[in-house]
């Protein structure tokens, strides 16, 4: 009797969860299917002769990074609400070997890195 009480209540604790779940994934299919847009074919890609930035996505393994070249950094500093893009261009102005192509560490930025 015991068994069967207990195998009734895990099949209706299961079928909520089914169905929960399945509910969840309408909500998502909708959703994803109520907010798409198609892209605007003007930004990509560029006009030749249009301005741009060439920007890089890195993978370090654990995260993922973007990479901005730090002359673009430097010529938006002075625009309103960018006050920070100057301070990163001028605080990784020591890196300069890390923009160019095929560049090996220095030996003096490596005795610089913080030892922990």
């Amino acid at each position: 009797m015991l068994h069967l009480k207990l195998t009734l209540a895990l099949r209706s604790t299961a079928r909520r969860v089914g169905l929960s779940l399945a509910i969840v994934a309408l909500v998502f299919v909708i959703a994803t299917i109520a907010t798409a847009r198609w892209g605007d074919r003007s930004l990509w890609p560029p006009a030749p002769g249009a301005p741009s930035t060439e920007l890089f996505i890195v993978n370090h393994g654990y995260h993922a990074g973007i990479v901005v070249p730090r002359a673009m950094l430097a010529e938006q500093r002075n625009r309103p609400g960018l006050s920070a893009i100057g301070y990163l261009a001028t605080r990784f102005r020591d890196f300069d070997w890390l923009e160019s192509a095929g560049a090996t560490r220095p030996s003096t930025v490596r005795s610089r890195q913080p030892s922990h």
